[in-house]
């Protein structure tokens, strides 16, 4: 029996002498495919992520809040941040992995549900600019700030907003505070014709009434990018969209982020009337609590043939424009 089992092991020794290395060669075959799958995966997310020549506006799905990620270039803003970290996903999504730097986030208001991520996102991004709306303390506004003072980067700047602030990314692409309209303009009878940098850059900083709610309160920008314009309303109410009216603030846009997540308190029909937008953004969570958006809103949109697109049903949502055309895409 012995003698049988040296007889079977033999031919194996042979093999084996015959090929010192075929165990290496094959661990080196194997180590070559995987680095090549890896090196391969690592190029097509650089692909992906490589920062487009368009202008890029991601509405990100945060559920039941706001949070509008605005990128150009290696340049982005973030406009809001939702209720909690979900809005980490959007960023990881929509900005390079290479990339730990916002150059700007602004927070619209001091609702929870647009400031209560923000805590996160300075954990996990350095933080050039802020910009705040000066509407009081509420304590997420409260939590807000002892986040940033515990995590921001050296060197970053902290602003409050003003009533005709500019905010420029490139030489053709901007965005313009609206509101809080508690300020006046410099010139009287200012008209949307007339709407740049000239007449805006001198504005008288906001003045706030205190009784006024914190929605009411909510900065309102106006994007633009060559021909394309694009409203941001925030939690804004009819009494703003209004009062934009009568200042000749507003003309006719591309679109708009409805305010307040399709709320009946926001979207009055002047005021779509007065921008006949082509398509909207309506932010809210799926089945919420406050049946966001309301029925009145949407029928308003569908009479006016207003396309609009829901981040409780889509997702995330990314608007391309080069300035002239626009997609819209999940």
């Amino acid at each position: 029996m012995e003698d049988g089992a040296r007889a079977a092991r033999a031919p194996l020794i042979q093999s084996f002498n015959k090929n010192p290395y075929s165990i290496i060669l094959k661990m080196i075959k194997k180590i070559s495919i995987i680095m090549t799958v890896f090196t391969l995966g690592l190029i097509f997310q650089i692909y992906q992520q490589w920062p487009s020549e368009n202008l890029e506006v991601i509405f990100c799905d945060v559920g039941q809040g706001d949070a509008i990620l605005i990128s150009y270039g290696s340049w982005q803003m973030l406009v809001d941040a939702g209720y909690n970290d979900q809005v980490l996903d959007c960023l990881r999504h929509n900005v390079p992995f290479w990339d730990k730097t916002l150059e700007l986030v602004l927070a619209t208001h001091t609702d929870h549900d647009h400031i209560g991520g923000f805590s996160s996102v300075f954990e996990n991004y350095h933080v050039q600019t802020i910009l705040l709306a000066d509407v009081g303390e509420s304590e997420s506004y409260k939590n807000m700030l002892n986040a940033m003072k515990n995590t921001l980067m050296d060197g970053a700047v902290v602003k409050n907003t003003f009533l005709g602030q500019k905010i420029s990314f490139t030489s053709r692409g901007e965005l313009l505070v609206l509101s809080p309209d508690e300020g006046n303009l410099p010139i009287e009878n200012c008209s949307a014709k007339q709407f740049a940098e000239t007449i805006l850059s001198d504005a008288i900083p906001i003045e706030l009434v205190e009784e006024q709610s914190a929605n009411k309160r909510s900065i309102i920008l106006l994007l633009r990018y060559f021909e394309f314009e694009l409203l941001l309303m925030g939690d804004a109410h009819h009494s703003n969209e209004l009062a934009l009216i009568d200042k000749g603030l507003i003309k006719k846009v591309e679109g708009i982020k409805i305010g307040h997540h399709g709320s009946k308190s926001s979207t009055h029909h002047d005021f779509i009337k007065e921008t006949q937008p082509e398509f909207a953004v309506i932010s809210c969570g799926f089945n919420n609590k406050f049946g966001h958006p309301s029925s009145e809103v949407l029928q308003l949109l569908n009479e006016n043939q207003v396309q609009h697109f829901r981040t409780d049903e889509r997702g995330d949502l990314k608007l391309i424009t080069n300035g002239s055309n626009y997609w819209i895409k999940n």
